[in-house]
């Protein structure tokens, strides 16, 4: 699956809770991806995206802007988007943000 097909790359979010099933995904635009670069699997990376239809209250997230996007813990990414989420920002040694001015709102939020 190539996540940059349209505009908006669609990323695979693991819908939470699970209660011991199968993950089930939902498929979100993708605003940015923060990879985490260090080498001891802390799993800090995460992504931001729209809320749309995810519930926020089960993910270890921040919320912005009232709720209407939502910071994703990268371990909530489907394992083979978020391999091609970090492919992409090695290759290009940078994080990705694919609407900024979503993100930098999100970023600016974070930061009060």
């Amino acid at each position: 699956m190539s996540l940059f097909t349209q505009s908006l790359p669609i990323i695979r979010v693991e819908r939470i809770p699970r209660q011991g099933r199968e993950p089930q995904y939902v498929s979100v635009p993708l605003l940015a991806f923060y990879p985490d670069w260090e080498s001891r699997l802390k799993f800090r990376g995460y992504a931001i995206v729209p809320a749309g239809d995810l519930e926020p209250q089960g993910y270890a997230i921040r919320q912005y802007e009232g709720g209407r996007y939502l910071q994703v813990r990268e371990l909530y990414i489907h394992l083979e988007d978020w391999a091609a989420l970090m492919r992409y920002c090695q290759s290009h040694q940078a994080s990705l943000v694919v609407d900024a001015s979503a993100a930098a709102a999100a970023q600016e939020m974070a930061l009060l």
